[in-house]
């Protein structure tokens, strides 16, 4: 039997999940974990000035991993070629 509670609005039915089940996840809402001092006295405002300064508002997060991640595995790759 498949729940009907991830029919609306917008979803699918899910066979192993109850409406309660379904329900929770509907309400979940991510809290980060308390900040250290540093952050809340440097990093947050350091952080925020440079999104506001090196990237447009329509530049997704994900978009901003993949970059760092393809300039990490550039790099990676640099230091094999030109390393002994």
């Amino acid at each position: 039997r498949v729940a009907a509670c991830c029919a609306s609005p917008p979803g699918r039915p899910h066979a192993r999940a109850s409406p309660v089940r379904c329900a929770q996840v509907r309400s979940y809402k991510y809290t980060s974990p308390s900040d250290t001092l540093l952050e809340r006295l440097f990093l947050h405002r350091f952080w925020n000035a440079m999104v506001r300064w090196c990237c447009p508002a329509w530049v997704a997060p994900n978009l901003l991993t993949a970059v760092g991640l393809a300039h990490a595995v550039a790099a990676y790759a640099l230091l094999l070629t030109y390393s002994p």
